[in-house]
């Protein structure tokens, strides 16, 4: 059984078997308050590092979504923040090592929050 969520003109379908169906990546607050009210955990599995320029790619288990994660720290811990990148620009990693610098660059600034897998909390880290 499908069900589909309107969210901000793009559709995603409620997942099957923890899966996610769409390759489309639909607007990431109301995918997190999504999947948070199914119950579901996020899992992330790094699959390679840059440790030159400090972040990693990977999938979440359980959505099947790829993601660039960059270390940041705040006045507590040191965490990681998860944004959502494409299959095509998981997929090119390495060729497209360029492109994956300033995405996360970018990350830092705060100007790819709308891809941010996990809403941070009040107390925000620094990357």
């Amino acid at each position: 059984m499908a069900v589909e969520l309107k969210v901000k003109t793009r559709i995603v379908e409620k997942p099957h078997n923890k899966r996610m169906q769409s390759d489309k990546v639909p607007a990431t607050r109301s995918l997190c308050r999504w999947w948070e009210a199914l119950g579901c955990k996020m899992k992330f599995q790094d699959t390679s590092v840059n440790t030159e320029n400090r972040f990693s790619t990977g999938i979440e288990k359980e959505s099947g979504r790829y993601y660039l994660s960059i270390p940041v720290s705040n006045s507590l811990v040191d965490y990681e923040e998860y944004y959502l990148i494409t299959q095509e620009q998981y997929n090119q990693y390495p060729t497209n090592i360029n492109d994956l610098i300033n995405f996360a660059e970018n990350c830092r600034k705060h100007h790819n929050d709308h891809l941010i897998l996990q809403q941070p909390g009040v107390d925000r880290g620094v990357g």
